[in-house]
């Protein structure tokens, strides 16, 4: 097996653990705990979002299914 392709393997697996993880932390916790908080929670996830959460998870995701493809 060449460089490359152990290389792009563990970008694939590497950056889907993120994204999958990060998205598990998302949903279950984060998201319902916002919720719950009413307005302050609102203005926690427009935080986070500003913060470079969702760029993070673009490249994230984008990274996995170019290594993978």
């Amino acid at each position: 097996m060449n460089w490359l392709t152990i290389l792009l393997r563990v970008l694939h697996i590497g950056g889907g653990v993120f994204w999958a993880g990060a998205t598990f932390l998302f949903a279950g916790f984060i998201e319902p705990s916002a919720a719950a908080a009413g307005p302050e929670g609102a203005r926690f996830v427009q935080r986070l979002a500003a913060s470079g959460y969702a760029a993070a998870m673009t490249v994230a995701g984008a990274l996995t299914v170019i290594a993978g493809v």
